[in-house]
């Protein structure tokens, strides 16, 4: 169920895949650029291993204010059904809260 490819787009535009760092090294990114990322480039999520009725997803909004928090990032598609994705880190510093 889980996806185990991840593509990186190049400066040049290529893609080349990514690479699995250890446990713990987040190579300076944050749950932040996990969003950002996600929000991009949808077709990144598994949609169809999961629920392919929710796809293509298309980006809607970043830090949806609800009354329990902010929600990373909500998508919608055709039909009108929301994703709601919450970005977190294999592993970060605030792991522990």
């Amino acid at each position: 169920m889980y996806g185990d490819t991840i593509l990186v787009q190049q400066p040049d535009g290529t893609l080349r895949h990514a690479n699995r760092l250890p446990l713990g090294q987040t190579d300076g990114r944050n749950e932040a650029w996990l969003r950002d990322l996600l929000f991009s480039a949808p077709d990144s999520i598994p949609v169809g291993d999961l629920d392919p009725s929710f796809g293509p997803l298309v980006p809607l909004c970043r830090e949806l204010r609800t009354e329990a928090g902010p929600v990373d990032i909500a998508f919608i598609n055709a039909d009108g059904l929301l994703t709601l994705v919450e970005c977190k880190l294999w592993r970060n510093p605030e792991a522990r809260r």
